[in-house]
């Protein structure tokens, strides 16, 4: 087997990196170059494509990169959304997932170059993880690459690269519940990966958040500040108190990022408690350049309270003899997304990994490819020799001959064509009905869907009437709340009474009777909040009002009137 290669551009908010990666046979995959270029991340994405742009440029010719190439998006620029649809044939399946994202997009999915992969799947729901990129933008990325030289085959999102990575890493293997995240320069990627599938979280909090908070303490430029972000607070952890004011500063600016991304780890750590009824993660890996900000480990550790370990590239890859030894450290938290897509290319697992390259652009630039040769080509043609020419006019008999028997042959295909017009006619007829039974059908899927989301809600308001701890419930009305231009309702209002039971040995006298028939109510009250919190269907509880008078009645028929609004998952 020889040696492959593979290129591979990694686009992130505040940077751009090449790396080029080799294998030879079966041995293990090869770093062979490295090189980065850094730039100040912008908000506007019409600014970040320029600043990508010129990255490309300079490093495709300071490297003197050429062909085929593959790149990958970061998350912070893609529109990411978790969808849940009814399990249906493979086929039809885009169908049915184009139009439960196209009611949650906030574009057209005709401006969007989307894609999808399903994460979780029970056998009558699956889980749908989705992303999407403006065409536009996709385009004018393809161009860049195209005009230095480059054919992009593929950009993909680093998120799906990011789980990748904990698959094939064997550290990861000791753990049945991992979080991994891969801190980028505006967001940070955390995947929460178990037994039974994964949950991507995307915070919108980056190193360069901490970065901007120093430039404006410190009036530096945020080139500046970016250089004293990494080297004084490296001597502020290590106990250095030079410059006091500076370092005031710089103190306040990493509680106050490390506050923020705090908040941001532990509700993201909250929701996959709940959803994993109370297991936590066992161990918590992370990469990233911004892994590296002095302190963030030990914030980690004691925020979470989990064991934190670096992700190491290097258990998977031996290092090429051109790659400097002293840029180690800060390539290992830089290569894992393009260590698991050059895996994937290697070994053929590429059309595994959802690509969001506009194949429209890829066509259009293999055909400018071809436009040099077909110039070529005419060239060389217009210098044939004359005598051939020439030798024509001693063909002309034959050239009637010929000329007769074509006639003939026409008139015969223009019978044939008129045959095969009649058949078409018919095929665009069975084609329309096959269309409009299709329409039906994705009629009937959508219909199925909302009976078993509808049963589903009645199943679960049935359980809490059977509930043993909420008891003596009952349900006087039910109010949907519909959303805007959807069949679906969003939010569910209960109106009804439960009963509040209190024996005689609840209470030592008579006086006592008041305050015990309270607590009691008070208790059911919080029974039945949480009960209604724990069923499958509850995302939270928007509203809720009790009544113990008026509309109920506590004190003298023991019942108390409540309302409650759930917003639905």
């Amino acid at each position: 087997m020889g040696k492959k290669s593979t290129q591979i551009f990694n686009l992130g908010s505040g940077n751009v990196s090449a790396t080029s990666f080799s294998v030879l046979g079966n041995e293990k995959i090869k770093l062979d170059n490295f090189v980065q270029k850094s730039f100040q991340p912008k908000a506007d994405d019409d600014d970040w494509i320029s600043q990508i742009s010129e990255c490309i440029k300079n490093i495709s010719l300071g490297e003197n990169i050429k062909g085929p190439v593959y790149a990958i998006l970061p998350s912070n620029k893609l529109l990411i959304k978790t969808i849940r649809v009814p399990k249906v044939d493979i086929d039809k399946q885009s169908k049915i997932v184009s139009f439960e994202l196209s009611q949650k997009m906030p574009f057209s999915l005709d401006e969007m170059e989307w894609n999808y992969q399903v994460i979780d799947d029970d056998g009558i729901e699956q889980e749908i993880l989705t992303f999407a990129v403006k065409k536009v933008h996709a385009e004018k990325l393809s161009r860049v690459f195209f005009q230095n030289g480059m054919m992009l085959k593929g950009m993909y999102p680093s998120t799906i690269l990011n789980h990748k990575t904990i698959e094939s890493y064997q550290d990861t293997k000791n753990y049945s519940d991992i979080i991994f995240g891969n801190f980028g320069a505006k967001s940070t990627d955390l995947i929460f990966h178990g037994s039974t599938g994964f949950l991507v979280r995307n915070t919108p909090i980056g190193g360069s958040n901490l970065t901007q908070l120093i430039s404006d303490s410190t009036n530096l430029t945020f080139d500046k500040a970016e250089t004293l972000k990494i080297k004084q607070l490296a001597k502020i952890n290590e106990g250095n108190t030079e410059n006091r004011l500076i370092n005031d500063q710089l103190q306040v600016a990493q509680t106050t990022y490390f506050t923020k991304l705090g908040q941001e780890i532990s509700r993201a750590v909250v929701n996959y408690k709940r959803l994993k009824k109370g297991k936590l993660p066992q161990i918590f890996f992370i990469t990233g350049q911004s892994s590296l900000i002095p302190g963030l480990t030990q914030f980690l550790g004691q925020c979470l309270q989990i064991p934190i370990a670096f992700l190491d590239p290097y258990k998977d890859l031996t290092v090429g003899k051109e790659v400097n030894r002293d840029d180690l450290p800060k390539i290992s938290c830089a290569i894992s997304e393009s260590l698991s897509l050059a895996k994937s290319i290697f070994f053929d697992e590429i059309d595994k990994i959802i690509s969001l390259l506009p194949q429209s652009s890829l066509l259009a630039f293999e055909q400018k490819k071809k436009i040099p040769l077909l110039i070529v080509a005419s060239i060389l043609f217009s210098f044939t020799p004359l005598p051939i020419y020439f030798s024509i006019d001693n063909d002309v008999t034959n050239v009637q001959e010929l000329h007769r028997d074509l006639s003939s042959n026409i008139s015969r295909n223009n019978q044939l064509i008129n045959s095969l017009l009649e058949k078409q006619e018919k095929l665009n007829t069975y084609q329309i009905i096959s269309n409009r039974l299709n329409d039906q059908l994705i009629n009937l899927n959508q219909f199925n869907h909302l009976l078993y989301r509808n049963t589903k809600i009645l199943d679960s308001l049935e359980s809490l009437l059977q509930d043993s701890v909420v008891r003596d419930l009952w349900f006087d009305e039910l109010y949907p709340v519909m959303e805007i231009e959807s069949q679906y309702f969003s939010k569910l209002k209960l109106c009804g009474r439960y009963l509040v039971r209190l024996e005689e040995n609840d209470y030592a006298s008579p006086d006592d009777k008041l305050n015990s028939l309270i607590d009691k109510n008070t208790d059911q009250q919080h029974s039945l909040i949480s009960a209604i919190k724990d069923l499958s269907i509850t995302d939270h509880i928007s509203k809720k009002s009790f009544s113990i008078e008026g509309k109920g009645d506590l004190m003298n028929r023991f019942y108390t009137q409540f309302e409650i609004e759930i917003v639905l998952k």
